[in-house]
């Protein structure tokens, strides 16, 4: 068997068997058998949040993804500085965006604005902040733009996969109640209002995760091929959107704008977006 063929059986096992233990792991927590603690670490008076450790385990690895893409190529040893900024750029955007849509929240309560560690990020926000901070760091440094936010897709995809288990620990974003085997069980205090009464919920947490996957390996297979700088961006935008705007159909914490959620009239403008700059791409390669 050649070494291609084996080495695609190793990655395929390792997949699977990753997969079965995670399942073995999240299995308790999921039928209600053992309560998750969103609370990590306590160091003496600090406490260390699962939320905040996986937002640093997103960047690590995005980082550690991106630093081996970019081997032999314009961004050798410029990996760190830009995933920094990026890093940066995408909470401000995620938090600045979050307390935008949640203003009333947060009157007489400013000081709340700056404590993350029970979440309240927007995923919106933070890809137009990470946007803004990529492209004042390609004119700062004269590099191309385009071509620096395709090599930033899979290290961001892979952020958000582990991000998205922050909401897991801090029991949120989850949909609507449901009997379905793979059913999540979620503690009272974190139950919204009305739903006091029932103790399954959609995880559409996990729902974005294996989304977000498949969008990696359909990126993954597209690096492979010829593409017009900032085409596999724009695949990104717009797939994701799409997996976003599904997802909102179940999720209980959106809010809404006539019959839409708010995140779902965001994605629609990024696929509007994608496919007109996707065509403008088009035709000047034609």
């Amino acid at each position: 068997m050649s070494n291609i063929y084996v080495r695609y059986f190793r990655v395929v096992g390792l997949v699977f068997l990753g997969l079965a233990l995670l399942i073995l792991w999240i299995g308790p927590y999921f039928s209600g058998t053992k309560l998750i603690n969103p609370i990590f670490l306590y160091l003496g008076g600090w406490q260390i949040h699962w939320y905040g450790l996986l937002m640093v385990v997103a960047v690590v690895a995005g980082w550690y993804w991106l630093d081996k893409l970019a081997k032999r190529t314009y961004l050798v040893n410029k990996t760190l500085d830009l995933i920094v900024w990026v890093a940066l750029g995408g909470l401000v955007g995620a938090r600045l965006l979050f307390v935008l849509l949640k203003l009333s929240e947060f009157s007489g309560q400013w000081q709340s604005i700056f404590s993350l560690s029970q979440g309240g990020l927007s995923i919106h926000g933070a890809l137009i902040g990470g946007l803004v901070a990529t492209f004042i760091y390609c004119r700062h440094n004269q590099l191309s733009f385009s071509k620096t936010l395709d090599m930033l897709v899979l290290p961001v995809l892979i952020g958000q996969v582990i991000g998205r288990w922050g909401n897991f620990f801090n029991q949120e974003a989850f949909g609507g109640p449901t009997n379905l085997v793979w059913k999540m069980y979620v503690a009272p205090k974190f139950r919204p209002e009305g739903y006091a009464n029932y103790n399954f919920f959609h995880p559409t947490f996990l729902y974005e995760a294996i989304g977000l996957g498949l969008i990696i390996w359909l990126i993954i297979r597209l690096r492979k091929q010829s593409l017009s700088a900032g085409t596999l961006t724009i695949i990104y935008l717009i797939s994701y959107s799409v997996l976003r705007f599904g997802i909102e159909f179940f999720r209980l914490d959106s809010d809404k704008l006539w019959q839409l959620t708010l995140a779902q009239w965001g994605s629609l403008l990024i696929i509007m977006g994608g496919v007109i700059i996707g065509l403008i791409l088009k035709k000047k390669r034609l």
